[in-house]
């Protein structure tokens, strides 16, 4: 169910301000966080090669499992991608309602 709200149901004591200029376009705002989340996932992840072997993209956010210290060491990487990963993911559920 949605909510439908005509210029009367505003509160129009906006010290002479029009309330409607107030208001944003949640789709165009949607978009732009969307775009911003894509371009930093991208910038995130472009320097990893297509060509890269699954191995090498695990050291990279894991490193060596043979050591212990590394996956504590790599957490960094992880996190920044798994922030980048949720905005993305964030920004496309909202664009899609």
């Amino acid at each position: 169910m949605r909510l439908r709200f005509t210029a009367d149901d505003l509160d129009t004591d906006t010290d002479g301000i029009d309330p409607n200029v107030l208001l944003k376009d949640r789709l165009k705002v949607g978009k732009e966080r969307l775009d911003d989340a894509l371009e930093k996932l991208t910038r995130f992840v472009n320097p990893l090669s297509r060509q890269m072997a699954s191995l090498s993209i695990y050291i990279i956010f894991c490193g060596n499992t043979e050591i212990e210290t590394d996956l504590k060491e790599h957490e960094p990487q992880r996190t920044q991608l798994y922030k980048a990963t949720v905005l993305l993911v964030r920004g496309l559920f909202k664009q899609c309602g």
